[in-house]
């Protein structure tokens, strides 16, 4: 799998890395919310999946906590745009969390 984005970031005194990692396993087939217009723009390249590995640590401190949530849409997908700061938003709104297939919250 390749990296496509890293970030990392403070939010509430907490220390977080985010990955951004090409997701080859999701395809708008999977799901029967999409337009046609949405799939034309997949295989066009506008947007695609990726997998949004989130690690959770304190300077100093092995890595204390990961989660990963797969199939996440990424770029161009009608008039919304997702990129890494919608992302690092998403995380920091905690609406991440409530998408995802993750069962526990990094603290």
């Amino acid at each position: 799998m390749t990296t496509l984005d890293t970030r990392e970031f403070t939010h509430d005194g907490n220390n977080f890395r985010v990955r951004i990692m090409e997701d080859t396993d999701a395809s708008p087939g999977d799901y029967d919310c999409y337009s046609s217009a949405d799939i034309d723009a997949y295989n066009n390249g506008d947007w695609r999946y990726v997998g949004v590995i989130l690690y959770a640590y304190r300077p100093g401190k092995a890595l204390e906590s990961v989660v990963s949530v797969w199939a996440v849409e990424y770029g161009f997908i009608g008039d919304t745009y997702v990129g890494m700061d919608e992302i690092v938003q998403r995380i920091k709104d905690e609406e991440w969390y409530m998408e995802g297939e993750s069962s526990e919250k990094p603290e």
